[in-house]
C-alpha cells in the first residue's frame, strides 16, 4: 500500500489523521498519533503490511467508534527484571561444569576437582574474576566465592585424590 492510498481510504472514511492514528492503535498525544499518519501518507515512513490490511478493512467495513474514541490506555509494561550479576552467571558455568556448590550450615562452599586444571587456567584467561569477587589459586586449583547473604568467603579444595580438606 502507498501513502496515497492510504491518504484516499481516509478521505474516505472522513478521519482526521488523529482519529485514524488512533484506530490503528497508536496511543500517546494527539500529536505523536497524527504525525505517523501524515508520515505514512507522505511517504517518508514505510507503511507496515498489517497496517496496510487494517486499513483496506476499515475502507470495506468502516471503523468501530469505540476504536478512536474508547481506544484502551497504553498498558504499564511490566518490572525489567535486574539483570543478575556476572559473580552468579561464573558461577552458574562453574556449577555445571567443574565441581559442585555444597551447604554447610549457613555456609555455601565451591567444591572444585583438582583433576580440572585447565579449565581453571582457561577460565582466568577468559574473565577478570577479581573485579566480580571470586578468587581462583590455580596453584591449588580451588574457588572462593563471595555470595550475597552469605558473609565472608569460603574455600575448599577437592585434590585428584578425592582427599577435601578446607583451606
Amino acid at each position: 500500500m502507498t501513502g496515497a492510498e492510504l491518504q484516499e481510504i481516509r478521505h474516505r472514511l472522513g478521519l482526521s489523521t488523529t482519529a485514524l492514528g488512533r484506530a490503528f492503535g497508536y496511543e500517546g498525544r494527539d500529536v505523536t498519533a497524527s504525525g505517523t499518519i501524515r508520515k505514512y501518507e507522505s511517504g517518508e515512513r514505510k507503511i507496515p503490511p498489517w497496517l496496510g490490511r487494517l486499513a483496506i478493512m476499515f475502507d470495506r467495513h468502516g471503523v468501530p467508534p469505540e476504536w478512536i474514541e474508547g481506544a484502551p490506555a497504553p498498558q504499564k509494561r511490566g518490572r525489567k527484571p535486574k539483570p543478575m550479576p556476572e559473580y552468579f552467571v561464573i558461577a552458574r558455568r562453574f556449577r555445571l561444569h567443574d565441581g559442585r556448590w555444597k551447604t554447610t550450615g549457613k555456609k555455601e562452599v565451591w567444591e572444585h576437582r583438582g583433576s580440572d586444571r585447565a579449565a581453571a587456567m582457561k577460565f582466568v584467561d577468559e574473565h577478570n574474576v577479581e573485579d566480580e569477587g571470586i578468587w581462583i589459586s590455580l596453584d591449588r586449583v580451588s574457588i572462593g566465592m563471595k555470595r550475597p547473604g552469605i558473609p565472608g568467603i569460603v574455600w575448599k579444595e577437592v585434590d585428584e585424590n578425592s582427599e577435601e580438606r578446607n583451606v
